[in-house]
């Protein structure tokens, strides 16, 4: 599909699908499980909405992962948790501010919170399960998403390109003007709603059909994240109808916002760069000579890929196959007439039987080609 149909070439589903199936395949291994409690509970230690199960390492293997029981009701068990006398508004707010913190803050996040893998334990305390399928994110995809967001809320269309163009990939030139018209739709759309009714969702899709639409595509990572903010948005309007999503990440987002002009941020990141340019200085000498040798002993090459090239491809055989064909039968034609006219024996009723030969292979020939020009084409 990627190959052949221009319309989702743009978000390369080949690069979500191995996503996804990398997240997967660590599903399966409990080792990496295991890792992924330890590193999630040193990350959330310190909040007391939260309560991650005691696991045993001595006891677990690839295989088998050993781990607390938890005995508390399922966030999806509304009855049973109205009827402990739980706070339903409180549980959605904290589940919400959960998810918001591990990816806006830590970059580490449960990408499956659904119903099933969440608990609910006394004093409205949320207990996470199934570590399988965990997300990542880098920092300056977080800040990029984070820009983004708030841009869309702010109406800042310029800021919104600059945002989109950070979190994807895109291959050839971009019509920015272009881009910068359909993201002003998009933001006018979204700038004048009450807080209340954005969905994570509704974004996500409308920002999809407008990559889509530009041959951008963004990059697999940030569809786990989409992911697990829609999966946590719809378990909060099921528990809490008047949750709103984008107001509880817009505290998470100033900070990432706040954190990206303190001091100590510009003074690590003007550190890193300075570093960086040393670094080059001192390659350059030895990376434009090994250039240079490679040009002079002529080792370098130029390598190109076409793609979409196998139909025209296909095309020019059957074209050629076909010249070729009436060459033949044009030449058995002309033949069997100069035996006819040659009058050489045997012959039937004064015919050359080997003329009369030639028509008809001539004649099923004929036949042959005119029925795979009917079938549109294969000889």
């Amino acid at each position: 599909m990627e190959d052949h149909f221009e319309e989702v070439q743009g978000h390369q589903p080949t690069a979500i699908v191995e996503e996804f199936a990398l997240s997967l395949s660590r599903e399966i291994d409990f080792t990496i499980e295991l890792a992924n409690i330890h590193h999630f509970s040193k990350l959330l230690s310190d909040n007391p909405t939260i309560y991650v199960p005691e696991v045993f390492p001595e006891l677990s293997t690839e295989r088998i992962l050993v781990m607390e029981r938890v005995n508390g009701i399922k966030a999806s068990d509304i009855s049973e948790l109205k009827k402990q006398g739980y706070n339903l508004s409180l549980i959605a707010e904290r589940g919400a501010n959960l998810v918001m913190e591990q990816i806006f803050l830590h970059g580490f996040f449960h990408a499956d919170p659904h119903p099933g893998n969440l608990f609910i334990l006394p004093g409205n305390t949320i207990c996470f399960i199934d570590f399988g399928q965990m997300g990542r994110l880098l920092l300056k995809d977080r800040e990029n998403f984070t820009d983004f967001i708030l841009s869309i809320t702010s109406g800042n269309e310029n800021e919104a390109v600059n945002s989109i163009l950070k979190m994807t990939v895109h291959k050839g030139e971009i019509v920015r003007d272009r881009l910068a018209l359909d993201i002003s739709e998009l933001v006018s759309r979204y700038m004048h709603l009450p807080i209340g009714e954005l969905e994570v969702e509704k974004i996500h899709f409308e920002l999809l059909k407008l990559l889509s639409k530009h041959k951008l595509f963004l990059k697999p990572n940030l569809y786990l994240m989409f992911k697990a903010l829609a999966t946590v948005e719809g378990v909060g309007t099921m528990l809490a109808p008047e949750i709103e999503l984008i107001a509880l990440a817009k505290p998470f987002m100033k900070k990432i916002k706040l954190d990206r002009v303190h001091p100590r941020r510009l003074v690590d990141d003007l550190s890193i760069t300075g570093y960086q340019y040393l670094s080059l200085i001192r390659d350059l000498p030895g990376e434009t000579r090994s250039i240079l040798t490679q040009l002079r002993q002529g080792r370098m090459k130029l390598e190109f890929k076409h793609r979409g090239l196998l139909p025209l491809e296909r095309a020019l055989y059957r074209i050629s196959n076909r010249i070729a064909f009436a060459i033949v039968l044009a030449a058995q034609i002309i033949g069997s007439s100069l035996i006819v006219l040659s009058g050489i024996k045997p012959r039937w009723h004064g015919i050359p039987v080997i003329g009369l030969a030639g028509f008809l292979i001539a004649a099923m020939m004929g036949f042959w080609l005119l029925i795979s020009i009917l079938r549109r084409g294969k000889l």
